[in-house]
């Protein structure tokens, strides 16, 4: 097993592979396949290989989450996990203190009814108090 050189980003890939684990691009009998793509720079105008990550001249990333800033792409969804998690938390109190509340009315027991209650009306406000944060941080 020997060692080639990939034409895409010069890495070190062995003669039995079929592409580069580094850029992805053909090595041995696939690149002599398939013909060389070729892109260029936006930045500074180097003509690069097609499956590059970045310029080897300026640096720049061609990834789609690079190339995404450079276009000005805005992400919609800004609530994060912790806000969404707190309302999910506060719709399954609510759903378990009207189980609690409803239980508690069919064997007769009040203190057990109004526990449930104000499982509900904790479940609640929980629940609005997070959405609130979330139109207020996010609107």
């Amino acid at each position: 097993m020997g060692l080639i050189t990939c034409q895409d980003c010069q890495s070190q890939v062995s003669d039995r592979a079929q592409a580069c684990p580094q850029c992805g691009g053909p090595v041995g009998q696939a690149a002599q396949q398939a013909p060389a793509a070729a892109m260029t720079c936006p930045e500074c105008e180097t003509v690069v290989p097609k499956r590059a990550k970045f310029c080897p001249s300026c640096a720049l990333s061609f990834s789609p989450a690079a190339q995404a800033r450079r276009e000005g792409v805005q992400t919609i969804e800004k609530t994060g996990k912790g806000l969404k998690a707190q309302v999910a938390l506060a719709t399954v109190l609510v759903v378990l203190g009207l189980v609690v509340a409803g239980v508690g009315v069919k064997v007769g027991l009040f203190p057990v009814t109004v526990a449930g209650l104000g499982c509900v009306l904790f479940g609640v406000l929980w629940r609005w108090s997070a959405r609130i944060s979330i139109w207020w941080n996010h609107g």
